[in-house]
């Protein structure tokens, strides 16, 4: 699919309505739980160590803390893993508990490592009680080690999920909410998942990859409505991957729903599609040119112009005619400079506005020295 630029509709941009939204905007969650939930650590993140703070062993379910040099190390922090594999070989289990309450995800993950070896529910158990603690500093960090730890029985994982919804804390809340959105737990989130008012754009984005890799359209359908760009196009790509055809006659009916907020930004979905064949698209800019929606119709009248195809310029040349003058210089701007573009122009050159008329002479003029340049090559 070719690169897309996604658009929020109600945003002043000259005439239309529409902007681009090119980044997603992360920055409301805290750094720490942005790089836990890309599955990594970095020293940026303000903790001590590189790779996730534990992993599966494929053959036993343990989870083995990351394998660093003395040198990657932290002041500190050599000691104390030996200190846990001192305590592991000595089978000290409140040594163990001790470190588990580390601040340094490294050492808390090694620690539970060791403390499942000996006895794996009673050590869940330690991690959860951690996790309740109100005033323990490192709260979130051990869901984080109690959501990937393959020893946990998922209903207790899915259980202190939920509970963590509640969280005053809204770190733990924030990630409560991703990691069960992740798990398709619609149930389990406040409102409906993916909902704009309640649920933040990182959430709904793991929810638009949870419902595309579980295969659930249902769930699509619903993202496909979604006000922000990146949800939606998510949506569209997932959607389309499966079935091309529905998928457009998806966004379709969005773009003709009145009542629905996105459809400025569906129609731009549908134009720089490469799902779409080209007559669908250029039905749909038409339609649009007459829609009680101002910035539909002027995103349309903006489109038709760059694509300047002889089948829409009919439609484009009467609804020039009904624009102001500020609307005609923007279309006389954005007009391709194909056959039937550059003839349009030649209309323009008789229009009743001078500004018009100037423009219309400047783009032609414009073509006929990149044509000169051309032919010189």
């Amino acid at each position: 699919m070719k690169s897309r630029q996604a658009v929020a509709p109600k945003w002043g941009n000259g005439s239309v309505e529409c902007v681009d939204v090119r980044h997603i905007a992360a920055s409301a969650i805290p750094t720490l739980f942005v790089c836990f939930m890309l599955g990594f650590l970095n020293p940026v993140c303000g903790l001590a160590f590189q790779g996730p703070p534990s992993q599966g062993n494929p053959q036993d379910g343990a989870v083995v803390p990351v394998s660093l040099g003395p040198d990657d190390l932290p002041e500190g922090q050599e000691e104390k893993l030996a200190a846990i594999e001192a305590a592991a070989n000595g089978r000290d289990r409140r040594e163990l508990q001790r470190h588990l309450q580390d601040v340094e995800a490294a050492v808390q993950a090694a620690a539970f490592d060791a403390l499942s070896a000996e006895n794996a529910p009673s050590a869940v158990q330690d991690l959860l009680a951690i996790v309740s603690d109100t005033n323990h500093p490192t709260r979130w960090q051990a869901l984080w080690l109690l959501d990937h730890a393959l020893q946990a029985d998922q209903r207790v994982v899915l259980a202190a999920l939920r509970e963590a919804l509640k969280d005053p804390d809204p770190v733990v809340s924030d990630y409560a909410q991703g990691a069960l959105a992740a798990r398709q737990e619609a149930d389990a989130l406040p409102g409906n998942i993916g909902s704009p008012e309640t649920d933040s754009q990182l959430t709904r984005l793991a929810g638009g990859y949870a419902a595309a890799s579980g295969g659930d359209y249902q769930a699509l359908r619903y993202y496909l409505q979604d006000i922000d760009a990146a949800v939606q196009a998510t949506a569209f790509d997932a959607l389309a991957g499966h079935d091309a055809g529905a998928a457009v006659r998806d966004l379709l009916a969005n773009i003709k729903d009145s009542t629905n907020p996105a459809r400025c930004q569906a129609l731009q979905l549908l134009d720089e599609s490469a799902q779409a064949d080209r007559a669908t698209v250029l039905a749909a800019l038409i339609d649009s040119l007459a829609d009680s929606d101002p910035s539909l119709g002027d995103y349309a009248l903006q489109a038709l112009a760059r694509r300047a195809e002889p089948e829409g310029m009919s439609a484009l040349i009467q609804a020039f005619q009904n624009k102001d003058a500020v609307t005609r210089l923007t279309i006389i701007d954005a007009i391709g400079l194909t056959d039937a573009g550059v003839q349009f122009l030649r209309e323009a050159l008789l229009d009743s506005d001078e500004r018009v008329r100037t423009a219309a002479q400047t783009r032609l003029k414009q073509t006929a020295e990149a044509a000169g340049r051309t032919d010189q090559q």
